[in-house]
């Protein structure tokens, strides 16, 4: 039975050091998952009708890429604006579950902080009942 016992004990002391670690260890990080779908109108395609070189182009072809801007810009622009919405609503969600994930830290500090404590205080007996049996012999 003595045997048993310091078996045991040797047991939980060469466990106390892997249990007694402040830190758990990092779950598996999934694969980052893909932002849910847009509910922001398409981005609309750029207008062929630009001029390419503004040191060459005519009046006639600046008219006409300006009119070509004006309602492409007309068009991307609410799509723009609304995906930057999108942006800040994620991030603002992001900034919630960030506060959730400290408080709950906060509330999990002290746990383990307690439970280091009574495998310190425990290992501290173990060892003081092996150091009285170990003279015995």
């Amino acid at each position: 039975m003595k045997h048993v016992f310091s078996a045991a004990a040797l047991f939980v002391l060469a466990a106390a050091p892997a249990l007694a670690q402040t830190t758990t260890p990092a779950p598996t990080t999934p694969a980052p998952a893909a932002a849910a779908p847009s509910t922001c109108p398409a981005m609309p395609a750029a207008p062929p009708a630009l001029p390419v070189d503004g040191t060459a182009a005519k009046q006639a072809d600046m008219m006409k890429g300006q009119e070509a801007f004006n309602t492409w810009i007309a068009a991307a622009r609410p799509a723009v604006e609304c995906r930057q919405n999108e942006v800040k609503a994620m991030n603002a969600e992001l900034l919630a579950m960030q506060a959730k994930v400290k408080a709950r830290a906060e509330q999990y500090n002290p746990d383990v902080a307690n439970y280091n404590g009574v495998v310190d205080k425990w290992r501290i007996v173990v060892e003081a009942y092996q150091a009285k049996t170990a003279k015995k012999k």
